[in-house]
């Protein structure tokens, strides 16, 4: 009687976390899951290979499927490399089996390994803030986002793909960190450096009253008891200090004889 045999095979293999970032590794193979299709057989002959199947040292297990017709299915449990299979078949004494094809169908599970993009719209790197209170926001375009945050506290969907959240900073120089996950638990980050500076600068500042003015030629001239320069022609032009509570400038000008005028101006005159 003539017997016809074909193999598909089924691989089972060790499965990766679908929250890395990166590649799954090539599949560790524990063991192959072969499915033994043999035709033309009747009861007799699928009771025979029930039993010779056990004898074959090379299999982990053998176990009928179906008998349908005069068509039979077996599960094996092969370990090794399913391609050594048919020479472990082959020491089958009886009944006969001749070997007719092979089909191997290998099942994978795809799974997003990217993180989400996330970048900083406000503030911008070195940027110096004048106040605490600001609204911190990013811009992740990935539609499928399961969370954001800023600075460690959730930051709420904005609009589109722009999520922002008001912070409380502290003065001086610090580091924004936000954070985006996406549903399948990539995660990735962006980092900003700023500059907060609430405080208000010191000022200092010292009045002068600019007097200029003409006398004879060869005339000395006073300001407030100071003497100030004069040209050859009489002109005079000098920086005085104003200070607090005063409110006139006394002008005393002295010829070469000796001769004295003096004039006090008022502030604002």
């Amino acid at each position: 009687m003539r017997l016809i045999a074909s193999l598909a095979a089924l691989v089972t293999f060790v499965g990766c976390a679908t929250t890395a970032p990166a590649q799954a590794p090539a599949p560790r193979f524990e063991a192959t899951e072969v499915e033994l299709t043999v035709k033309e057989v009747d009861a007799d002959l699928v009771t025979q290979l029930q039993a010779a199947f056990l004898k074959v040292a090379e299999l982990k297990s053998a176990q009928l499927k179906s008998h349908t017709g005069r068509t039979a299915i077996f599960t094996l449990m092969f370990p090794g490399d399913v391609g050594d299979l048919p020479k472990s078949l082959a020491t089958v004494p009886a009944p006969g089996l001749k070997f007719v094809s092979s089909k191997h169908q290998f099942e994978y599970g795809a799974f997003d390994n990217q993180p989400p993009t996330i970048a900083f719209l406000h503030p911008q790197p070195e940027q110096t803030l004048n106040a605490k209170e600001q609204f911190v926001t990013v811009e992740v375009p990935d539609k499928d986002i399961a969370s954001v945050s800023i600075g460690g506290k959730s930051a709420p969907l904005y609009k589109g793909g722009v999520y922002r959240l008001k912070l409380e900073l502290a003065e001086g120089r610090q580091e924004l960190v936000a954070v985006a996950k996406d549903k399948a638990g990539n995660e990735s980050s962006a980092r900003v450096a700023v500059v907060v500076d609430t405080t208000a600068p010191a000022i200092q500042a010292q009045i002068k009253l600019v007097v200029e003015g003409h006398v004879d030629a060869g005339s000395s001239v006073l300001i407030n008891g100071l003497e100030v320069p004069v040209d050859g022609s009489g002109n005079y032009r000098a920086e005085v200090p104003v200070r607090k509570g005063q409110r006139s400038v006394e002008i005393v000008a002295i010829d070469p004889s000796g001769n004295k005028s003096v004039q006090v101006k008022t502030l604002g005159e």
